[in-house]
């Protein structure tokens, strides 16, 4: 496998001469942010804690990445429709050429901003005072590329959640300040949330009746919070309450975002990554949500996984014991470089991570994953591990093989009709009315006109196809 991962990923030249001139700016931007959070100091554990922040500053390093990248890296080809990007920061930089970088450059259809515009107290700072400019920027910024959204709604209102901060056992919650209330309990005006995720779902329904000017492409999907369970770690969370108050929650706005639009899909706050022997999360939060009937609040179940296929085989067995069946998201995926794979053991090296990233979307797909979100755009030096090595393009702005790997995958079938399991190791895909082969170690299917890629996205002979043990699509014509 080495050997031969060798001759598929070639060296890449550094595109940039002042590199490490770059890098020392992007440090001093980083340390400005949360240090308590890069830090780890009195938070969740050391993933949940720093991610935080690191996703935060991933946006900057790709807004420098836009001005200096070089031109072949630029968008080719149409957007993907089953796979999109998270993408963090502060959208009122409005600096939307970097904010969407990694779609125009390449390929995710789908943006899931985060936090995003869609906070209560950026839209409604006083009661009865709505504000939409923000989101409005952003959403007509997305529809100008052609970009779909996947919003999170954030049920919280500094006034509103004065109530909380009266009372004696009210605590602070951290990461992203700056675009969050720290006071981060469920609605204490019920009523008044509901008229809020109301007026904000109508604004972009796009049925014509008090849409935003202009709207073109409307917002169909949306989440609720994100990641609630971290409520139980401590003081760097997104929501501080019980699952009987995110139910709640939940309710309340499935409810008032039905009665807008009736079409319209409802995720859950994204399920926190989990492994193979961690089951906690499920057990201490989204099993009392399940208990109580909270699926048929929920159209979509929204997962993060480091490994969406063995993610969502164990969430789809978690549902099945509250007989719940529903399509599923994974909204938060990445594979690191240079690291030790807690899954598999194995060690990932640079040409690792671009095989993984592959073969763990293609067997998620197989199993009814519908979308998957990666999170990493450009690593970041003293960002949370995830954030450090899961990049497509390393620190310096040399693309990875993961950044190839992933173009390649979005172009083949990144907008994927149907998918067949044909093996452990084999996979058909219908795209456009073309059936797409991805497989190795294994025979090739009989095609009688076929194009050959190899994982980084150039055509290969049929003999070095039979010869591969990474990753090809064997395309018909």
């Amino acid at each position: 496998m080495a050997k031969e991962s060798a001759k598929l990923f070639p060296k890449v030249a550094k595109h940039h001469s002042t590199s490490r001139k770059n890098t020392k700016t992007v440090k001093e931007w980083s340390r400005k942010v949360s240090p308590k959070v890069f830090t780890g100091e009195g938070g969740l554990g050391k993933r949940a804690a720093l991610a935080i922040a690191g996703l935060v500053f991933i946006a900057a390093f790709s807004a420098y990445f836009l001005l200096t990248k070089p031109e072949e890296t630029k968008q080719e080809a149409a957007l993907a429709e089953r796979l999109g990007f998270v993408q963090a920061g502060m959208v009122g930089e409005r600096d939307w050429d970097s904010w969407f970088a990694p779609h125009m450059d390449i390929g995710f259809g789908w943006d899931r901003p985060h936090p995003g515009p869609f906070v209560w107290n950026d839209i409604e700072p006083q009661k009865g005072v709505y504000d939409f400019s923000n989101a409005d920027a952003y959403v007509a910024a997305a529809q100008e590329r052609g970009i779909k959204v996947l919003a999170t709604i954030w049920p919280y209102a500094k006034w509103d959640q004065e109530y909380w901060m009266s009372q004696p056992d009210w605590k602070p919650a951290y990461g992203f300040e700056e675009e969050l209330p720290t006071s981060r309990y469920k609605p204490h005006d019920m009523e008044a949330y509901r008229e809020f995720v109301k007026r904000l779902v109508e604004r972009y329904d796009g049925d014509g009746v008090d849409d935003m000017p202009g709207l073109k492409q409307p917002i169909k999907y949306w989440e609720v919070l994100n990641e609630p369970e971290t409520s139980l770690h401590g003081e760097h969370c997104f929501f501080r309450g019980s699952p009987e108050d995110y139910l709640e929650i939940l309710k309340a706005t499935y409810e008032a975002i039905k009665e807008a639009d009736p079409e319209a899909k409802v995720l859950n706050g994204g399920m926190c990554p989990f492994s193979k022997s961690d089951n906690r999360y499920l057990q201490e939060f989204w099993a009392r949500v399940f208990e109580l009937d909270g699926g048929q609040y929920i159209d979509i179940v929204n997962i993060h996984a480091f490994d969406p296929y063995e993610g969502a085989i164990k969430v789809k067995k978690f549902l099945s014991s509250y007989g719940v069946d529903k399509p599923i998201w994974v909204t938060e995926f990445v594979v690191l470089s240079d690291y030790k794979d807690p899954y598999t053991g194995e060690y990932l090296d640079e040409k690792m991570q671009a095989i993984e990233i592959v073969e763990r979307c293609v067997k998620a797909f197989s199993v009814g994953v519908e979308k998957v979100f990666y999170v990493a755009y450009v690593d970041s030096p003293e960002g949370p591990p995830d954030l450090q090595r899961g990049g497509l393009i390393d620190r310096y702005g040399n693309p990875k093989p993961a950044y190839y790997a992933m173009k390649a995958m979005l172009k083949h079938i990144g907008s994927f009709v149907s998918v067949e399991r044909i093996s452990e190791t084999c996979y058909r895909f219908v795209v456009d009315d073309r059936e797409v082969y991805v497989l190795w170690s294994c025979d090739l299917p009989h095609v009688e006109k076929k194009a050959i890629f190899d994982i980084c996205g150039k055509e290969i002979s049929e003999e070095e196809a039979k010869m591969s043990s990474t990753p090809v699509y064997v395309c018909s014509e």
